[in-house]
């Protein structure tokens, strides 16, 4: 239609004539050291993504989605090579609505703003004895950008 063209053309030639709009953002950041909800939220979510790679063999997006605070780095390989062992004996990890159940998630307070966390890891008959074992640490910040979750083991508690 001839009038939508010429409206369009019309807005293009305002440019600076344009009235700009000022919009305040009031950004407003959880604490989740203080929020126990959002930090348990936020730690199942983490963890959740972190299983389905692990399930999926994505090991470099699963590298990605972990917190490094320390040189204690977890690459690919070294993911791979810890789960070699669950995946001899059970196949592969599943990622199924009966291992994504809350209760496969451990989340236990160590210290101001710490926290120790374990994720049961199921196969397919249910749940292992293996499990991702890490921390959270929120001391430098309440509300910070990226992984929250460190891994610290990768283990098979039996």
């Amino acid at each position: 239609d001839a009038s939508l063209l010429a409206e369009w053309d019309r807005l293009r030639t305002l440019g600076d004539e344009f009235p700009k709009a000022a919009i305040a953002v009031d950004v407003h950041t959880i604490d989740l050291a203080q929020d126990d909800e959002a930090r348990e939220a936020r730690i199942r979510a983490e963890l959740l993504r972190l299983v389905q790679l692990l399930a999926t063999g994505e090991w470099s997006e699963a590298e990605r989605a972990l917190r490094v605070d320390t040189g204690d780095r977890w690459t690919a390989e070294r993911l791979a090579e810890a789960l070699a062992p669950f995946r001899e004996e059970h196949g592969a990890i599943a990622f199924d609505p009966p291992s994504r159940r809350r209760a496969h998630t451990r989340i236990r307070s160590v210290g101001p703003r710490r926290w120790q966390v374990s994720q049961t890891l199921c196969a397919k008959d249910g749940p292992s004895a293996w499990h991702l074992l890490g921390e959270v640490d929120l001391r430098e910040g309440g509300d910070p950008h990226g992984a929250l979750f460190r891994l610290v083991d990768i283990s098979d508690l039996a």
